[in-house]
């Protein structure tokens, strides 16, 4: 895109990052609006949505399966984001999304107990951390002593 911004671009992309931000940050826009962006075509609208603190949980559950990695690592920190959703998303393919889910304020235990036999050798370290900070290490551990007792220091 960088050689080819003509006025026209610049001004289309400003309007698209105003909406995005009117989609953020409004409190009462009605759920029609919300899902009709939901669905659009571009990322940042979707973004927006996304980021919004009072969309609806069956939004965000949509956009949690969103073909962008950024949306769906937006879902996971959203407040209104479902247990469910975030199970869903302690399964995605990027770690930045799953990683996105365990630094959520408190992420439900179940969802730290999908996320303890993770591939990604930090993030799992961080999981089993959290679990022992919990003090539930203890009654799971036996559940993944394939990685040589890793979580018993």
């Amino acid at each position: 895109m960088g050689n080819n911004m003509t006025p026209a671009t610049i001004t289309g992309l400003e309007k698209i990052y105003r909406l995005q931000r009117i989609l953020t940050e409004s409190k009462n826009l009605p759920q029609e609006i919300l899902a009709y962006f939901a669905e659009c075509e571009d990322t940042e609208l979707r973004l927006g949505v996304a980021m919004n603190p009072h969309c609806p949980a069956e939004l965000l559950n949509n956009l949690a399966r969103d073909e962008d990695d950024e949306v769906a690592w937006t879902v996971a920190e959203n407040p209104n984001t479902r247990v469910e959703t975030l199970e869903f998303l302690a399964n995605h393919c990027n770690s930045d999304v799953r990683a996105s889910v365990l630094n959520r304020p408190r992420v439900p235990d179940e969802v730290l107990l999908t996320l303890a036999d993770d591939i990604d050798d930090h993030l799992r370290k961080e999981v089993r951390d959290e679990l022992k900070r919990r003090g539930h290490w203890e009654n799971v551990k036996q559940y993944f002593e394939d990685d040589g007792g890793e979580g018993d220091e």
